[in-house]
């Protein structure tokens, strides 16, 4: 269900009775742009969790991604139907002022995320968290001559365990201990910008980026290792989407000349 304004509300009924069928969950954009809203109160007389609550598809099969636009009573809508959302900082502050705060402090189900690479992003989840924490100074720190609610191994945290919850696998994955998939990164810690390190944590929180990775293990089994990855051919991956690339902008340019 990729936005409201682009697919119908029989769509979006029937995809939640799916999603309640097979016990699964259904990623969707909510309150991501001025446009959606306006559409919402033109077409219902709603802003746009505040409708898909009245046709009953605002609940905990429901992912919603950015999030930005939102009223207080949006905000008590997502807490109330523990819907989970992403918070992707690289492109909300280009939407508006998000709520990850008031969100995370109503115990909604909140990861970080990022839109990718081909926008204004990246893959690397610590810069994202380094953004948020920024973002979070500059709309809930300064103007109050405070530090920001959020620091950044509160953030960092999020990005894990708050990650884990968003998708509803906190009994799964999200933190290391007995029972759970044994998930982790080794980092380095020898760059210049990492000195001096008296704390791991802090280190880790406020100076770590994508390329301190080392190693990643996912549910025991190593699948990068001293930067290498081990499972992926990217040759092949790079040279088809290379292709495949120039050949959407070829029917892009020509369907909006």
């Amino acid at each position: 269900m990729r936005q409201i304004i682009v697919n119908s509300e029989t769509l979006r009924l029937e995809m939640d009775a799916l999603a309640r069928q097979l016990k699964t969950r259904i990623h969707t954009h909510l309150c991501e742009g001025t446009y959606e809203v306006e559409y919402t109160i033109d077409r219902y007389g709603m802003r746009p969790a505040e409708y898909l609550h009245s046709i009953g598809v605002l609940n905990d099969r429901l992912h919603c991604a950015h999030s930005v636009l939102m009223s207080h009573k949006e905000i008590d809508l997502y807490a109330a139907n523990d819907v989970s959302s992403c918070h992707c900082a690289m492109n909300n502050f280009i939407i508006g002022q998000p709520h990850l705060f008031e969100l995370v402090r109503r115990n909604v189900r909140v990861g970080l995320g990022t839109d990718g690479a081909a926008t204004r992003g990246t893959l690397d989840l610590f810069q994202v968290a380094h953004y948020a924490v920024l973002g979070q100074q500059i709309l809930d720190g300064t103007p109050m001559h405070g530090s920001s609610p959020m620091s950044y191994a509160d953030m960092l945290r999020q990005v894990v365990r708050g990650g884990a919850r968003a998708a509803h696998l906190e009994n799964v994955i999200g933190s290391l201990e007995p029972g759970k998939r044994a998930d982790m990164i080794l980092i380095a810690a020898t760059d210049y910008d990492q000195y001096p390190m008296y704390d791991p944590v802090i280190t880790a929180a406020e100076h770590t980026v994508g390329r301190d990775v080392q190693t990643a293990i996912i549910d025991g089994r190593v699948v990068m290792k001293e930067r290498q990855l081990l499972t992926v051919d990217l040759g092949p991956m790079r040279e088809r989407v290379k292709k495949q690339y120039a050949h959407i902008m070829e029917r892009f340019d020509k369907a909006i000349a």
